[in-house]
This record gives C-alpha cells, structure tokens and sequence, in this order.
C-alpha cells in the first residue's frame, strides 16, 4: 500500500462513493452509528472548530467547520455538498493547515487503510492540530473481531487492525482516551 495508490483509488470512485458505500440500508446503519458517536460527543459545540481528517465527500461535515482530504476528487464533491464549509487537500499523515487550535478533530473510515507505523503519524498529526484540551474522535477496526470472524486480509483495503492494548499504547503519554465503543460485527466496506 502506498498513499498515492490510496489517493488514485478515491479519485476514481469519487464520484459513485456516497451512492456505494452509504445509500443502502447496510451503508445507512453504519452512518447512523458514526452520527449517534458525534452527536454524543460533539453537541453542545456549535462555534467550536472542528476539522475532518480524510473527510471525503463531505459526509459528516454537517458537524464540522473543516475538511482535510487527499483526493481532489473527493474534496470537489464535499465542496458541492457544503459551500460554505473550508475544504483542504493535504495528507492526513503530516496535515499542514495555515490555521490550528481545533476544538476537534474527526478521522473516520482511514486507519483502517494505513500501515500500523502511520498511525501513530496521524494521532501526532491531529494532535497539532487540536487546541489544548481538544478532542479527537477516531474508529478503528478491530483485531479481535477480525479473530473471531476469521477473516483474511487481501491489499491494502482495509487491510489493518488493532488489539485494545495495541491502542492504548499508541495512545500512552499523549493522548488521555474518554470513551470507547465496542466491537461491531459489520464489514465496514463490503
């Protein structure tokens, strides 16, 4: 996996994206579930900055005020959907933005394609991002589900997962976690 094959394979299913991936009612559950997580942790913080790191077509910028994405494909469509959003073509792995002190940052649907030493670039990189204080909302797939479901990676594609040790340690000394959810048993993409 390297980040311009991740980037060449969102430009080309930019434009079908919503449509595959969240129209169905299987793609509708799982939207529903990542509202429910960012209305429970994100109400209340209307006026505050918050950015979505990788944040596609814009799906979820309803609760953000930035959008920080590395296909241009998919950052023109967001742009349609929320014109009066900011937009950013970056790498959420090393993310450069003229303005930081975010009051949160988002970063849902990319761990799960990135190499387990990347992690810990983009829990640093939205780090810099937040204002003292701040709070990053992530998901990330799990190793123990993969376990129990037996299932074979093939590619990049969704291709990582973590024990909750595993993250904790990623998390250690820099990070102080304030709620975690469960194990779903979905595919994310089928």
């Amino acid at each position: 996996m390297s980040h311009p094959e991740i980037q060449k394979y969102y430009e080309q299913l930019a434009a079908g994206y919503d449509d595959r991936r969240f129209a169905n009612s299987y793609g509708r559950f799982i939207d529903r579930q990542e509202r429910a997580i960012l209305d429970r942790h994100l109400s209340g913080r209307e006026g505050q900055r918050i950015l979505d790191l990788a944040c596609g077509t814009g799906r979820l910028m309803d609760y953000c005020t930035d959008g920080l994405d590395l296909s241009s494909a998919m950052l023109d469509l967001a742009r349609r959907k929320h014109p009066a959003k900011n937009f950013h073509l970056g790498n959420a792995l090393h993310p450069e933005l003229p303005d930081r002190g975010f009051d949160a940052v988002i970063c849902f649907h990319l761990l799960m394609h990135l190499k387990k030493e990347d992690l810990a670039k983009v829990l640093t990189g939205a780090r810099t991002l937040l204002k003292s204080g701040g709070l990053f909302i992530f998901d990330l797939p799990s190793g123990e589900r993969r376990r129990i479901r037996r299932r074979q990676v093939e590619g990049w594609h969704g291709a990582n997962s973590y024990e909750q040790m595993e993250v904790r340690q990623y998390l250690e000394d820099r990070w102080e976690p304030v709620d975690e959810q469960g194990i779903l048993f979905l595919p994310i993409h089928r």
